[in-house]
């Protein structure tokens, strides 16, 4: 389980992460719009229109981002035990939605397929 963890994880830190519709709460004020988190900075940054703005981890008291459409598919794929399907779709939601929110869910059912697939080193 620990191998299956760590291949989780590396495919996380080599993901391009795309912006997600949410809202970012701090303890000031609440900002609308897509959301990314910026690994470089590592500060979550809000567009909206033109606009960005950067906010600091430590300054967010909550993070709501929209649930992402393909995550009840995969789940469903989990439990019927289609495990090849729903590794791909986990794998992108986990790159994709990284620290936001959905990551750690679709990491979770990710290890479940790769133990239902009795191989956790696929696809690394």
């Amino acid at each position: 389980m620990n191998k299956l963890m760590i291949a989780v994880a590396a495919s996380v830190l080599s993901a391009e992460i795309l912006a997600a519709p949410g809202l970012i709460r701090t303890a000031s004020e609440a900002v609308k719009g897509d959301i990314k988190w910026q690994n470089g900075s590592k500060t979550y940054a809000v567009t909206k229109g033109k606009i960005t703005r950067e906010f600091k981890p430590e300054d967010v008291v909550t993070l709501d981002i929209d649930r992402p459409e393909l995550l009840d598919r995969a789940i469903q794929l989990v439990q019927r035990k289609q495990s090849s399907q729903a590794i791909v779709i986990l794998d992108k939601l986990v790159k994709e939605y990284r620290k936001l929110v959905w990551d750690k869910v679709a990491a979770r059912y990710l290890l479940e397929a790769y133990r239902i697939a009795k191989n956790p080193q696929k696809g690394y």
